[in-house]
């Protein structure tokens, strides 16, 4: 993630000094994510689960950037790897570039190094190795709360030669919104923000479990198949987040060799986004955030049954 964001500023033509902090699915995101795989939890596994946050908490000096008064043990963990990704060197593991034009599903080859998926499964592997500690196993564990938010937001499992959305500006998030920002910042927070009108985690998240309470029983129930998932996001990022932009939005370009590093500046014009394409994004964004969390719970009952 870091990598993506520290080069926004490129993109506003030098007018940011300083980036700001952007978090996938904004704290709210994450915090929905995690509250509503806690509901889905076996018994065992949700006392495993609070154990191990419980005796194993965040170091208290570590700058958060979420709040944390207030939250469960799950919701304050589940944004905690993005407060530590610079100084871990973890940044890498927050998404998959799979390119636009690739239709192969071959995860594999738009992960050469560190990626989400490859994060996700060495993490669930330390949680059931009898051989990590205690304090291995925590952070493991605030890994996948994060991680399973982070690979269910399509933009983190695409790119256009644009880091993953963010050197493509929108305007009007919101019909009341004239701020222009990255498609992928409107989609980490903006329509997140729309979506819970107002209200807390908690009862976001409740009325998404409610919502979907089917499908959660679905989900929770298949197999943990973290390249799956990653190409379900590739297909909505494409099919949704840049087909439906106005215009037809930026055409799909194979990988450029090397990466794009830096976007391009001057910046293009900011895409005036419509009704459609808010109710568009409204739509999945919903569904996305209840998969995150029934996919989290299927994995913890995975460790502890």
């Amino acid at each position: 993630m870091t990598r993506r964001i520290v080069l926004i500023a490129c993109a506003w033509g030098g007018f940011l000094a300083v980036p700001p902090a952007i978090h996938a699915w904004g704290c709210e995101g994450h915090q929905i994510v995690a509250t509503i795989a806690g509901s889905q939890l076996t018994p065992n596994a949700r006392a495993q689960v609070n154990k191990l946050l419980k005796n194993n908490p965040i170091d208290p000096q570590l700058k958060r950037f979420c709040k944390s008064k207030g939250l469960t043990n799950m919701q304050d963990g589940a944004t905690w790897a993005d407060d530590i990704r610079t100084s871990n060197g973890t940044a890498e593991e927050h998404f998959v570039d799979i390119p636009r034009a690739d239709t192969s599903g071959n995860v594999v080859a738009a992960c050469p190094d560190k990626c989400i998926t490859k994060a996700m499964s060495s993490n669930l592997d330390k949680l059931k190795s009898s051989s990590s500690s205690d304090k291995e196993k925590a952070d493991a564990l605030r890994y996948l709360l994060h991680y399973a938010g982070d690979i269910h937001q399509p933009l983190h499992c695409a790119d256009n030669n644009d880091r993953g959305g963010n050197c493509v500006l929108v305007r009007a998030v919101t019909p009341q919104s004239k701020v222009t920002e990255p498609m992928h910042s409107a989609w980490d927070k903006e329509f997140v923000r729309a979506i819970m009108n107002g209200g807390p985690v908690t009862a976001t998240a409740t009325a998404l479990s409610k919502k979907f309470k089917t499908d959660i029983a679905t989900w929770k129930s298949g197999s943990v198949d973290v390249d799956a998932w990653a190409l379900e996001s590739h297909k909505i990022a494409e099919d949704i987040a840049y087909e439906k932009l106005p215009g037809g939005g930026p055409k799909a370009e194979p990988s450029a060799n090397p990466p794009v590093k830096v976007c391009p500046e001057p910046a293009k014009p900011a895409i005036q986004l419509n009704a459609a394409y808010r109710d568009a994004a409204q739509t999945v964004i919903p569904e996305q955030l209840a998969k995150g969390g029934a996919r989290l719970a299927l994995m913890l009952n995975s460790v502890w049954p």
